[in-house]
């Protein structure tokens, strides 16, 4: 029998992520703020809300954040009188593919945490929603594959989903790790699940509103912090 079994999300909570995407705006804002003569955060004020709309509207797949920038590119080429050129939508494209063709560096402590929690006897499944190809290929690419019991790459992380991914594990033994407050916090605690929360710099698509006084929240500064916070609070849930 498993000690406790840990949902942990990837992006910023194991590997790096955020900070492809945020070099990624800047140089497609200071690319289109070159072609309108914009300013740069005008550019990426329209981007970021065009982000979410698309974001909201078909998922977190692998064309939707580039799918964004093109349409932001369109509506600056409307307000300017002028046709979109293949060109300039290829080369925003290119930009915003980029962060998915990087590979992310590990989240500090990420390794001997997930080492530690193995020995200590917690069943580790990847919980993350994207695209399954790039998110396969990001935990592949990690060295951390052998760590994880599975790998579950979901269009969208809500806890309808949370509940079938648990299947018959005993519910005072399962815990979400992560530092979305809309996808995992906010499910977990829907669940009556232990969540334990790393923020860390995000968008708006994780932004939510919730009960920091809850006995099953807690809030961390680093994964680091598991597995002792595990000790102490595990037997709370339920």
């Amino acid at each position: 029998m498993y000690r406790g079994h840990l949902f942990f999300d990837w992006d910023d909570t194991v590997a790096l992520n955020i900070h492809l995407f945020r070099e990624a705006d800047q140089r497609n804002g200071h690319y289109l703020g070159g072609l309108f003569g914009r300013p740069v955060e005008e550019i990426l004020l329209a981007a970021s809300e065009f982000d979410l709309k698309v974001s909201r509207r078909v998922g977190l797949g692998r064309d939707s954040y580039p799918s964004a920038w093109v349409a932001c590119y369109e509506h600056f080429c409307d307000r300017a009188g002028r046709r979109p050129r293949q060109d300039e939508r290829e080369r925003v494209r290119a930009i915003a593919n980029w962060p998915y063709e990087q590979r992310q560096p590990l989240v500090d402590g990420a390794a001997e945490t997930l080492d530690l929690l193995r020995q200590e006897g917690h069943e580790l499944i990847v919980w993350t929603a994207g695209d399954g190809e790039v998110q396969q290929r990001k935990v592949e690419e990690s060295g951390l594959a052998d760590r994880f019991h599975e790998v579950r790459v979901v269009p969208k992380k809500d806890s309808a989903g949370l509940r079938r991914l648990m299947g018959a594990r005993d519910r005072a033994r399962c815990v979400v790790v992560g530092n979305s407050a809309a996808s995992d916090v906010r499910p977990a605690l829907e669940l009556g699940l232990l969540a334990l929360h790393i923020p860390a710099d995000t968008w708006a698509f994780d932004e939510a509103q919730i009960n920091v006084d809850h006995p099953l929240y807690v809030r961390l500064e680093s994964i680091r912090m598991v597995p002792a916070t595990l000790k102490a609070r595990l037997s709370l849930a339920g």
